[in-house]
Parts: C-alpha cells; structure tokens; sequence
C-alpha cells in the first residue's frame, strides 16, 4: 500500500486544477455559476471512480468469524486517544485547528478589504501556498525519517504562528502573498502528520475509528468554535483575527515543543 502523503498529493493537485481552468473561465466573463457547475461535475465523477477502487483485505488477526457479531472498536479509540501523551498531541492540535479556522475564514476577506486585492485575485493567492505544498507532501517520507513527526508537528505549529502574526502586524500585499510560502508546512502538520501519527498509536486494532473520533472531536469541533469565535472578532477588527490566532497557536507551539514525544516507529506508514 502506498504511504498516506503519496495519495493525499492528488488532493493538492485537485485542488489546483479546477481552480486555474475555472478563474480562465471567470476572466473571460462567464457567470459565477460555472463553479457550481464544475463542483457538481468533478463530485459525480468522484463518485463514479468509487465503483472501480480496490477493496483492501484486513489483516488476518482483524477478520471477524462468521457468526460472530462484530463490535465497534470506538471505546478502545477513545482510550488511547484520550489517554497520556496523546492527549497532549489532542490539545495542541484543537488550539491549532481553533486557530486555522480563523484564516481560512478570513484570510480572502482580509486579501480584499484590509490589503486591497481586486477578488478576481484571491483563488490565485491561495493557490501560490497549495502549490508549494505538493513540494512538501512528496517531501514528508524523508521528512519523517530525518525529523520525525514530534518536530514536524513544532515547525507546522510555529509556521501557523508566524503567519498569523505576520499578517496582524504587516498586512500589506507583499507579506500577505509572502506568507503563503508556510502553507506546505502547515498543511504536513494538521492534516497529514495527525493521520501517521493515530496510524501509529491504533495500530491495526481500530485505525479507522480513531481517525474519526480525532475529526469529529478534535479537527472538527474546534474548527467550528474557531469559525464562531472569530466570526464575532471579525465584527471589531479583521487584523485582531490573526492577532488572536497566533497566540493561540504559539501556546500550541510551545506544548508540543516541551510536552509531545514521537509516537512508536512504522516504516510503512512514512516509506518513500
């Protein structure tokens, strides 16, 4: 099975592509509804290609006898993602998602209103950041063997605090497009780093249902109290947005530097 970064790149270029073929499109005076039209397009074709992708054997130990009713592993999930040191890995990543949530909601709303990019602009300035990140994630095997996840996870955390704080005290164009240059960082540190390490920890024992109890609990619900509470930041000050956020995600910073440790070695899950 190919390691986790080389099939979460192609997320990285998906999300490109549309984005270069819709903003040609756009430039050239077509409605605002071909975004939708594409959406529902590239989603029926996603759901098309589900009917042809292999359908990957459990371990032996994992299968269940016939006639034996199964149980759902999400008590044990819950134990070990609940328990030390991986409930010091929980923390610092809520306050980094709790963070996040405030420049993905903001971050064009600043591009436009504080910097003064014209909005036309705005998909292609996000997309300086997704395209460094394709460099990153076909770059984090070698990442992982050199560095391990523990400094993996402190330089993505401290790239989110430079980011914010850069445009809290510096939004001007230069530095808002400059910043994006974290975003192949930032990406390895709470999206694809969280995954090899809750790999790591379930083992083959209950993979699946840590890695939805970690997005539901976690990733999830602390993105949706961070949209809530900036949105009523946002209300004062777009710039306190990212004020606010760089704390937050320095405290995150600071707890994984002086409390998280790598979790057990896995050559599968990091190869290539």
């Amino acid at each position: 099975t190919p390691p986790f970064h080389r099939i979460r790149v192609w997320g990285t270029v998906g999300f490109i592509a549309p984005s270069l073929f819709l903003f040609g499109f756009l430039r050239g005076g077509s409605s605002l509804e071909i975004t939708l039209i594409s959406a529902v397009i590239c989603s029926v074709a996603g759901l098309i290609n589900t009917f042809f992708l292999p359908e990957p054997d459990l371990p032996v130990h994992e299968k269940i006898p016939s006639g034996q009713p199964s149980r759902l592993p999400t008590a044990a999930a819950a134990k070990v993602l609940f328990s030390y040191p991986a409930v010091l890995f929980c923390a610092g990543m809520a306050l980094l998602q709790f963070a996040v949530a405030g420049y993905y909601s903001f971050y064009p709303l600043l591009l436009s209103d504080v910097v003064g990019f014209d909005r036309e602009w705005l998909g292609p300035i996000s997309n300086i950041g997704v395209s460094v990140e394709i460099f990153f994630m076909l770059g984090f095997g070698w990442l992982c063997e050199r560095f391990g996840i523990r400094r993996i996870m402190v330089f993505g955390a401290l790239a989110i605090t430079l980011r914010m704080a850069a445009l809290a005290f510096f939004p001007t164009a230069g530095v808002a497009i400059g910043v994006q240059l974290f975003h192949g960082a930032i990406i390895m540190a709470t999206i694809v780093a969280p995954v090899i390490y809750l790999n790591r920890l379930a083992g083959d024992r209950f993979r699946n249902s840590i890695q939805g109890l970690y997005t539901m609990v976690i990733a999830g619900l602390f993105r949706i109290l961070g949209n809530l509470f900036f949105g009523r930041v946002a209300e004062s000050s777009l710039t306190s947005v990212f004020l606010y956020g760089s704390v937050l995600a320095l405290i995150g910073t600071l707890l994984f530097m002086v409390a998280f440790r790598d979790p057990p070695e896995d050559s599968a899950e990091t190869a290539g």
